[in-house]
């Protein structure tokens, strides 16, 4: 990054340390609108996308508060939901901004339809396709973790009331019993049990956990896990704001041919495959790369 991009980048990071109250303050409020529509199902509707993915009247409440609280900042940044409109959304792709926000205003819809309370709320600040700031709630435990930075970080996490809250204390008692512990998505298919069976000779199953949306952020965030690969789909928005948190404590996220997973909207919405770390030192990393490595390309070969 040359210098002018770094002033640029330092810009916007004092932009955000000024406001970061605010932020911390529109996240938490948001969470609670979520919490409210999840524990009371009758107050909202289910239905499909385009792509078949469900979408509720939580997703678009929580947007609209999203994109009026950080236009209401006063900063003047670009905003891209994943509920914007196909028009939105293109227009974007045709001419990305140079700094924009990113947010996914639920996360996790299937696990908040489900009833699971892996839910999250993501936002990230990004400048010239690297995410520089990073914010996610876990509305169903009250918990905000957030990071922002280029080359050093300011970072931490705070709770918040919530009515009815979750208990995360599963996730530090297993992460005491086991040296590794890696996260998967909570989703069951073909592919994620191929890269559970892949794993299997460099980890033990009691220490895989199933967990939904960038909840597995947090926890690797806080030190209760270490990897969360995914051969599977995600979005922009699904990673941005977890890969910041991590590069906060010394983590990161690698496609599977080692390169640093970059947001560039012009491409496409659609990340590769990828692994996530919480230490990039992280011994058994090689190991785990090169077996992912191994079922990516069988996958590939059989849908051939």
């Amino acid at each position: 990054m040359n210098g002018e991009s770094m002033q640029n980048v330092n810009y916007y990071l004092n932009q955000v340390s000024q406001i970061k109250n605010t932020l911390h303050e529109i996240m938490i409020e948001a969470s609670h609108a979520l919490n409210e529509f999840y524990l009371d199902p009758k107050t909202w509707d289910v239905s499909l996308k385009k792509d078949a993915s469900p979408v509720t009247t939580a997703d678009h409440h929580c947007h609209q508060l999203l994109t009026e609280q950080l236009t209401a900042t006063g900063l003047n940044i670009p905003i891209i939901s994943e509920e914007n409109t196909e028009e939105e959304t293109a227009a974007f792709k045709a001419n990305p901004p140079e700094v924009y926000w990113l947010i996914d205003p639920l996360d996790g819809t299937s696990g908040f339809v489900k009833g699971t309370g892996h839910y999250a709320i993501n936002l990230a600040l990004i400048y010239n396709n690297t995410p520089i700031a990073g914010w996610i709630t876990w509305p169903r435990t009250g918990l905000l973790c957030w990071a922002y930075g280029f080359q050093s970080f300011t970072s931490g996490c705070s709770s918040f009331d919530v009515e009815q809250p979750e208990s995360i204390e599963h996730l530090v008692a297993l992460k005491k019993q086991h040296p590794l512990v890696i996260y998967s998505s909570s989703t069951q298919n073909v592919r994620k049990l191929k890269v559970v069976e892949s794993l299997k000779p460099i980890i033990t199953d009691e220490a895989i956990v199933n967990l939904g949306a960038a909840v597995k952020f947090c926890a690797l965030f806080q030190g209760y896990g270490d990897v969360y690969p995914r051969l599977g789909s995600t979005c922009l928005w699904d990673l941005a704001a977890g890969q910041v948190l991590l590069k906060a404590r010394g983590g990161d996220i690698f496609r599977l041919d080692g390169t640093v997973m970059d947001y560039d909207f012009k491409s496409g919405v659609i990340n590769t495959a990828f692994v996530a770390v919480a230490d990039t030192k992280l011994k058994e990393l090689p190991a785990i790369m090169s077996a992912l490595n191994q079922v990516h390309q069988q996958l590939k070969l059989k849908k051939d």
